[in-house]
């Protein structure tokens, strides 16, 4: 993985620097944490309406980018 993604706060992320992809949240407010080399977490993600929205959102960037 070496595509650049927006970050939430509009900084960019390199997903070939995440060691993971996290998905936290309950009810209708999903996010999507990207977990970094240096520990560091960075939400890449917010809002999404079902944890079924969060994994696919993972799986569209992990194909597409973003």
């Amino acid at each position: 993985m070496s595509d650049w993604i927006r970050a939430f706060d509009g900084g960019r992320v390199n997903l070939g620097q995440a060691t993971a992809l996290l998905v936290g949240g309950s009810g209708s407010v999903w996010v999507v944490n990207a977990k970094l080399t240096d520990g560091t977490s960075v939400k890449i993600l917010d809002n999404l309406p079902s944890k079924a929205d969060a994994v696919t959102a993972i799986d569209d960037l992990l194909l597409n980018g973003s």
